[in-house]
């Protein structure tokens, strides 16, 4: 007799995130192409620095006990940093830029 139970919990989620995933990778491929072809490389630097600042800062949250609430409580004050450093790496961008057309 046929199992109608086949698929479990466990394999919903992993469709959705992959399912996630495949959607994300076809909304970022054209955006990075974008980025490249705009030669905004540093943009893009910031994005993935960005991104793997935030992969560490979570994993770390989920693999030292009791840190959790600390991370969490966080997260709002680690957004800010984060937009304050490209806010910081965009003017310097603009001052490098106006400092070479004129001179």
């Amino acid at each position: 007799m046929l199992d109608m139970n086949f698929f479990s919990d466990d394999h919903l989620i992993y469709s959705v995130i992959l399912f996630g995933l495949l959607i994300s990778y076809f909304i970022v491929k054209p955006l990075i192409n974008i980025i490249l072809s705009l030669q905004l490389e540093r943009l893009l630097h910031y994005i993935l620095s960005s991104l793997l600042f935030f992969t560490c800062y979570f994993g770390a949250g989920l693999w030292m006990e009791g840190w959790q609430d600390i991370i969490f409580s966080q997260l709002k004050f680690t957004f800010q940093v984060v937009a304050l450093f490209g806010g910081v790496l965009l003017i310097i961008y603009i001052v490098k830029e106006i400092s070479k057309r004129l001179g």
